[in-house]
């Protein structure tokens, strides 16, 4: 994930090393030049909450499912 969340590297994007939109590296900068350029670790992370499991349990439940 771009640090400016403009794009995630993923997919076309996965070889990517910087977006050509705002040029910033999607590795984090500290890590990145400590380690001489070898520990590549991304500089920011894209976490999703699954909604079908969510809903789902919602369902369940006749009160909710009624609430729904």
């Amino acid at each position: 994930m771009c640090p400016n969340s403009c794009m995630a590297y993923t997919g076309p994007f996965s070889e990517l090393e910087q977006w050509r939109k705002c040029s910033k590296s999607c590795w984090d900068p500290f890590q990145f030049n400590s380690s001489g350029g070898k520990v590549k670790h991304p500089a920011q992370h894209f976490h999703t909450i699954p909604l079908a499991p969510q809903l789902q349990a919602l369902w369940r439940s006749p009160k909710s499912a009624i609430e729904m």
